[in-house]
């Protein structure tokens, strides 16, 4: 009778174990996932990224120098979403975009992601750490915030024109801890762009250490009647607007010699690879020839025509006369002075000349 109830007892005591699992979630962020596992030894991050674990009895005290952790159910902790980059075009990029990323409280070794598309996400491409839109679907390429220029930011090139563009940012924080992408930023191209203009110069202008002697107008530039041995003086204005990356540069050539019917007026001996000073005489013949403003040109000797007083002869092959090496989005102005002299030697008559110049954007 006593043995029939101590077993009786006995079974009352049988428990039944369930085992749950609970797993971590959120509103704002996703968890790609966690490890199980015995913890052996001790965190070595000091930033808070860790793999999450669940401990069945670590043999000493889990430290770091930003937490203590001890056995047991341990989750990984998760970068934060990016809020929205700033994306812009500010100076009437045609082929690039600025962008800099929030770094939304993520540790200083926390990676990003950049997704872009030019069709509202119907096709998702990714920023590759040149810079560049990788040609690959899928091809998301991870960099710190500082390589992706910190508060400076960098621009994001070879875009097409005119076109708009989202981006969107993503963080990665050590293992499984990707945050979903955060909301996007739109920024749009502009289409390639010049535009130029040549202005005429009033008489009494004073400009590159010469006074004009005569109004000239946008298509033409009228000497009058010219005293002998005396340098007469004339000018025109060049101003360009570009959006081209690269600039612009401007030439100029002549179609014929300054002639009349029967004669024509001697060129000054400099060229535009080599300017030389006005010709101390010119009793007998005469001299014809130009000069530049812009003192740092692209080719040769780019100085060349810093000196005021020096002078080229006008060619039919086009020389350069204006250079920029990039955009100049609010009008750059060059002038070009003629200067001409005869000598009593000269043939009377109606001299005419004509000049091209050529105004042309580098893409």
């Amino acid at each position: 009778m006593v043995n029939s109830w101590r077993k009786h007892m006995r079974s009352l005591f049988v428990l039944t174990f369930l085992s749950l699992f609970i797993f971590p979630a959120s509103s704002n962020y996703q968890l790609k996932g966690y490890k199980l596992g015995g913890a052996s030894g001790t965190s070595d991050s000091t930033n808070n990224s860790l793999y999450g674990v669940v401990g069945e009895g670590d043999e000493g005290v889990g430290s770091s120098s930003n937490y203590d952790l001890n056995a047991g159910d341990i989750y990984p902790i998760q970068a934060n979403v990016p809020s929205a980059p700033t994306f812009v075009n500010s100076d009437s990029w045609y082929n690039k975009l600025h962008f800099t990323i929030n770094v939304s409280n993520n540790p200083s070794d926390t990676t990003f992601a950049i997704a872009i598309t030019d069709d509202n996400w119907a096709t998702t491409r990714y920023v590759q750490s040149d810079n560049t839109i990788g040609d690959t679907l899928g091809t998301e390429d991870y960099q710190t915030y500082a390589n992706w220029g910190g508060s400076s930011g960098e621009y994001i090139t070879g875009l097409a024109p005119d076109t708009t563009y989202k981006i969107k940012v993503k963080a990665m924080h050590g293992d499984f801890t990707e945050s979903p992408y955060g909301p996007e930023a739109t920024a749009a191209t502009v289409s390639p762009s010049i535009t130029a203009s040549i202005g005429g110069i009033s008489s009494g202008s004073s400009l590159e250490g010469i006074t004009t002697d005569v109004t000239t107008t946008s298509s033409s530039v009228s000497f009058g009647e010219l005293p002998f041995n005396t340098r007469q003086e004339a000018a025109n204005s060049i101003t360009v607007t570009t959006n081209a990356v690269s600039g612009y540069q401007v030439s100029v050539r002549q179609e014929s010699a300054m002639a009349s019917s029967s004669d024509q007026i001697d060129s000054v001996s400099g060229t535009n690879a080599s300017p030389s000073a006005w010709p101390s005489t010119t009793i007998l013949r005469s001299a014809y020839g130009y000069h530049t403003s812009d003192e740092v040109l692209k080719t040769g000797n780019v100085n060349r025509f810093v000196s005021d007083d020096t002078f080229a002869a006008f060619d039919t092959t086009a020389y350069e006369v204006a250079y920029n090496p990039g955009p100049v989005t609010s009008g750059e102005q060059t002038n070009v002075v003629y200067a001409i002299e005869v000598g009593k030697a000269q043939s009377a008559g109606v001299y005419t000349h004509t000049i091209t110049y050529t105004i042309y954007g580098v893409f």
